[in-house]
């Protein structure tokens, strides 16, 4: 009886312990979805799927799967002293293996850049447990800030299908702690924290 009570004790401790995939990014203000929504009108017969609207958002830094993520959350949450704006310029297809997705892109700026380096600091100074190369990740020279939009249909890849103006520029107020989950095989984003953004 002793044992059977031990062994449940510790299944519950894993599974309060397991690890989620953890991402930094920033939710869209509305306006902003107003402009996407109506640039967007262009590709409806070259979509295959839209991407929910809760869905949508600029990652920062991906951290891929995090143990005790919990434990780590307040440790990297403090006001962020970095205010930057962010420029959504234009829908477009997706670069390099993101083909197939159509992008709203986003203007990437120094501002913008020394907010992320500041977050991988945190992240690297709190010791967190990240499953990514956080350095090579900080350097940014892939980075290309962006919301995920669509997926576009497998016969309209490789057409010229021309980009879309969409010009708007939002200061974000929070930078989002996201937990990612597959929820009936799609991915769904929770947010587990917030950081404020302050001047």
């Amino acid at each position: 009886m002793l044992s059977s009570i031990i062994i449940v004790i510790i299944m519950r401790s894993a599974k309060r312990e397991r690890g989620a995939r953890i991402f930094l990014g920033i939710d869209i203000p509305e306006n902003i979805r107003k402009k996407i929504r109506e640039a967007m009108n262009y590709y409806d017969k070259y979509l295959e799927r839209v991407v929910p609207e809760e869905n949508w958002h600029i990652t920062l830094l991906f951290l891929g799967n995090v143990d005790r993520y919990s434990y780590y959350l307040s440790r990297i949450a403090n006001d962020l002293r970095c205010p930057f704006l962010l420029t959504v310029s234009m829908l477009y297809l997706g670069r390099g293996l993101k083909g197939s997705q159509l992008w709203a892109y986003v203007e990437k700026n120094n501002s913008l850049i020394n907010a992320r380096k500041e977050l991988g600091e945190r992240v690297k100074k709190a010791r967190m447990p990240v499953s990514v190369d956080l350095p090579k990740i900080q350097e940014g020279n892939n980075f290309v800030p962006h919301v995920r939009v669509g997926d576009m249909l497998k016969t309209t890849q490789g057409r010229g299908i021309a980009d879309r103006p969409v010009a708007g520029t939002f200061a974000p107020k929070t930078v989002n702690i996201y937990r990612s989950e597959l929820v009936d095989g799609l991915p769904k984003y929770f947010i587990e924290h917030k950081i404020n953004v302050v001047s």
